[in-house]
């Protein structure tokens, strides 16, 4: 998985985990065959030795690492686990989940469905 690039960010020691937004690329990939289909702009926090990614969608999904790169991750893992649980009860979905699906469609796809 490649490093998430600063679009703006505050050291926060030496060698440490930045706080900031951070642009992850399109086709940015992470474990069970998931990419991204579009950039995403990620915020990260640092609270107490631990980072905590966000994004700007409505989706109240967020990740949390010791590094940038393992908060990015736990996010991205997060958002589709969320994806493949809306997906199992998709005919059941009220208004928000299924707007929660459709966002989440043209965010993150299945390598394999390029």
């Amino acid at each position: 998985m490649q490093e998430p690039v600063a679009v703006y960010s505050d050291l926060v020691g030496e060698n440490a985990t930045t706080a900031g937004l951070y642009l992850i690329p399109a086709q940015y990939g992470w474990d069970d065959g998931w990419e991204l289909s579009r950039d995403l702009i990620v915020e990260a926090e640092v609270s107490d030795g631990e980072t905590v990614a966000k994004t700007g969608l409505t989706i109240e999904e967020y990740g949390i690492g010791n590094t940038l790169k393992d908060a990015v991750y736990d996010l991205l893992t997060s958002l589709s686990g969320y994806r493949e649980t809306l997906e199992r009860r998709q005919d059941k979905l009220g208004d928000s989940a299924a707007a929660d699906l459709a966002s989440l469609k043209t965010l993150i796809r299945r390598k394999d469905s390029n």
